[in-house]
């Protein structure tokens, strides 16, 4: 008989203690992936948003509320600042390229962003990766609008079809009546491919419908009366008449805005303009009179500049705080099974004492028992560390569409890393440790002496 066969014999015999310390491995090994999985996809989603700008502008609040509202929209505006910083914004030869977002309102529980028409073309939502479109074009007109994959997938709307913007940024309670803007319906006439980010979960339009939505003395209908119908039928070409009415560009006027995302020619130049707009002004005459020669100066006290990367450093150092306590946690449950695992074994060598002697008798040395005692603690660990590897991707496949909705969050489930093998390998190896002692043990075992007592 093989050794395998002996091991496995041993652990059926003791199949209630078996399956316990399994499960306990799985536990262990399976949180201790998932939670790897998650860190490690969330930390890389959110660095790899906040890489595209430089510098957020925004009301004076907290930096960190105002990057998670502006890049990732969770979190509520700091509030509001002229739009003049915008147009300020596109004629500064520092400034690569700058996007507006307005923020405020939802439809069915998801954000509604309005923003420049170059957003969509020019934004990366990730390094290298611009906005695919999945079906239809981008909007180039107010009182239309592109859906972020998620939207369209939870709301089943589709190109042409009209939608009515609610008022406020979270989905209406059940049985409260919703604050609905019914002065200017919007027509889709985009749909977003999967980004994998926090864009997938918002509908974009333009700063022109976000304004008049919010304007009471405005409604489409009277618009209508006086400028004509506007069509908003649109074919794959998506081609407009020239000579219609430029909609609503001709009767709203922006004047504010919630946040600025800024690329900046020179990322340094960042570092500048975010010290001249949060610092005091020097006392200095000389220096004072400079800071005062630049355009963004006179907004200085309304606003605030946020460099995104370090926000999202100091988010992660609290994410990561959380997930190694949760680490500890799971490891913790490990090597309460490895104690579960070497207490059971160790107990049931008073009971296999005379099998013990029998296998000696047989032919078997002291090294072979030693072996199989170590062998069996090996089994256990390597069962429950691949069930639990598994496990723990299956896990994340759970939580996916959890993360995707609420943070816009992708990951990809059953995408094994060599790395997560590296954890299934150290817990054998934990094992093979603990099962030293009750082997030793059976290793000192007198054949001669259990043969004759008959026990």
């Amino acid at each position: 008989m093989s050794f395998i066969s002996i091991v496995f014999k041993n652990l059926k015999k003791r199949s209630l203690s078996t399956v316990l310390t399994i499960t306990s491995v799985v536990l262990g090994v399976a949180m201790i992936i998932a939670i790897t999985v998650i860190q490690a996809e969330t930390e890389k989603s959110f660095s790899q948003t906040s890489v595209g700008y430089d510098l957020i502008l925004a009301a004076k609040g907290s930096q960190l509320q105002t990057t998670l509202n502006a890049l990732y929209h969770l979190e509520t505006s700091t509030g509001i600042i002229p739009y003049a910083l915008y147009e300020i914004a596109r004629q500064d030869p520092r400034v690569s390229k700058a996007f507006p977002l307005y923020v405020g309102d939802s439809y069915r529980g998801n954000r509604v962003i309005g923003t420049s028409y170059d957003f969509l073309s020019d934004a990366q939502p990730r390094t290298g990766q611009n906005f695919v479109f999945r079906s239809g074009v981008n909007f180039d007109a107010p009182l239309q609008a592109v859906l972020g994959f998620e939207v369209a997938r939870r709301t089943g709307l589709n190109i042409g079809d009209q939608i009515q913007i609610t008022h406020g940024l979270a989905e209406v309670a059940p049985g409260a009546e919703p604050h609905i803007h019914d002065n200017a319906p919007v027509t889709i006439v985009g749909i977003l491919e999967r980004s994998g980010t926090a864009n997938d979960r918002v509908i974009f339009t333009d700063l022109y419908t976000t304004h008049a939505l919010h304007d009471p003395s405005f409604h489409i209908e009277d618009y209508e009366d006086e400028h004509g119908t506007h069509d908003h039928a649109h074919d794959n070409e998506h081609e407009h008449d020239s000579e219609e009415p430029t909609d609503l560009r001709d009767v709203i006027t922006l004047k504010e805005l919630d946040a600025l995302l800024v690329k900046m020619v020179d990322p340094a130049a960042a570092l500048q303009l975010s010290g001249m707009i949060n610092y005091p002004t020097p006392a200095n005459p000389l220096l004072a009179r400079n800071m005062m020669r630049d355009p963004f100066f006179r907004y200085k006290d309304q606003i605030m500049a946020v460099i995104p990367a370090m926000q999202i450093m100091a988010l992660m150092s609290i994410v990561g705080n959380a997930e190694v306590v949760l680490k500890y946690v799971a490891w913790f449950v490990i090597v309460v099974a490895l104690f579960g695992l070497l207490i059971a074994i160790y107990n049931t060598m008073e009971d296999r004492k005379r099998d013990i002697a029998i296998m000696r008798a047989l032919g078997a040395s002291k090294r072979h028992v030693f072996s199989i005692i170590v062998l069996e603690a090996i089994t256990i660990c390597a069962i429950g560390g691949i069930i639990g590897l598994f496990g723990g991707h299956a896990i994340v496949s759970l939580v996916t569409p959890h993360l995707a909705e609420v943070a816009g969050i992708v990951i990809s489930s059953f995408d094994i890393q060599l790395s997560q093998l590296y954890y299934v390998l150290f817990v054998i190896v934990l094992g093979a440790i603990a099962g030293l002692i009750p082997a030793f043990k059976a290793y000192r075992t007198d054949a001669v002496r259990n043969l004759s007592s008959g026990k």
